[in-house]
């Protein structure tokens, strides 16, 4: 009896092979989605991850075939096959898989609504006068659930409507509706469906990182490490310069307050005196103008003018302390975190 042989396409086989070479090759793999790519878009990220990641397009079965010949060298590769289902194509990287998510989800292009799509966000349309004079035109939009009326001879939307929800499915009507609104309610790009990264499976959606917002999280996280330190105090480096400049203002108003003479406070001790015994001596002529000689009479007048420049002068002194030791902060701040 003859055994029926099986042909297998040389081509296939040569692909198959082709990509194990490439899953052994780097140590992650993602599955990327790749439906509504205009192929001129897909050259241009290609140029863009070069050196970095590779994009390798392949029919899903052959996919399927080259993870279950390397699954035995790359434990959990195999949990990858079950979401090889439509366009989808490998991902190869040895660099940060963060870093390749991010950078393709920001290259997602505003797309129209065509019927059988999924919403993946709420698709609002926004009051306006649409410029569309009335016809037919308004059944279609109310039956797409948007609330209508004529104004100055054009029809116009009437209230923000909600008219897709996200999970929802595009129905004909609405497709239309937003194309003939200028609405491009999605958006197409490459999306990373899942990534293998050296034996750790990592959902697609988890690897689109805001580095920007978690970076400035980090510098206010700091910033508020250094505020504690200063306040406990914690004796740590970035915060000695700090406390010591805390400690040196309190015991400098300390020393005032208590009229503690020493050569930096004497200044500002005997000027404190010097204002009570005017402020005295004003009291003293307001219950009794008579009391005391005319020449202490013109001293407290004089007294509010030099009180008060002097007051002005301090308080642009400590403004100016104030400002120089935020800056001195935002500059530890900053030297901690990025050496």
């Amino acid at each position: 009896m003859a055994v029926a042989q099986t042909h297998v396409d040389p081509k296939k086989v040569e692909t198959v092979e082709m990509l194990v070479e490439l899953l052994e090759k780097y140590s992650t793999i993602a599955l990327v989605r790749i439906e509504g790519i205009v192929s001129s878009a897909m050259h241009q990220i290609r140029r863009d991850l070069r050196g970095e990641a590779v994009i390798v397009m392949a029919k899903n079965t052959l996919m399927k075939r080259a993870i279950d010949l390397v699954k035995d060298k790359k434990p959990g590769l195999e949990h990858l096959k079950e979401h090889i289902k439509g366009p989808m194509a490998f991902l190869l990287t040895n660099t940060n898989p963060f870093k390749i998510a991010t950078y393709l989800d920001n290259k997602k292009l505003p797309a129209p609504a065509k019927a059988g799509m999924i919403a993946t966000n709420d698709v609002l349309v926004t009051k306006r006068n649409t410029g569309i004079p009335p016809g037919p035109v308004i059944g279609e939009l109310n039956a797409a659930g948007l609330p209508t009326r004529i104004e100055q001879g054009t029809i116009a939307i009437t209230k923000d409507t909600v008219v897709l929800k996200k999970g929802e499915r595009v129905s004909r009507t609405l497709a239309a509706v937003l194309s003939r609104l200028e609405i491009l309610p999605f958006q197409v790009g490459i999306v990373v469906e899942v990534a293998w990264d050296n034996g750790s499976v990592i959902d697609g959606a988890t690897l689109v990182v805001d580095f920007e917002s978690i970076q400035n999280q980090m510098l206010a996280a700091h910033q508020q490490a250094i505020n504690l330190a200063v306040n406990a105090p914690v004796y740590v480096p970035e915060a000695i310069s700090l406390i010591i400049a805390k400690a040196h203002r309190e015991a400098m108003s300390l020393a005032s307050e208590a009229a503690y003479l020493t050569p930096e406070t004497a200044s500002i001790v005997l000027g404190n005196l010097d204002a009570k015994a005017k402020g005295l001596i004003a009291f003293i002529l307001s219950k009794s103008p008579d009391a005391l000689p005319e020449d202490y009479a013109q001293m407290v007048a004089s007294a509010p003018i030099t009180v008060t420049a002097t007051s002005a002068k301090s308080e642009e002194v400590a403004e100016e302390e104030e400002e120089e030791e935020e800056i001195s902060e935002e500059e530890v701040g900053l030297g901690g975190l990025f050496g």
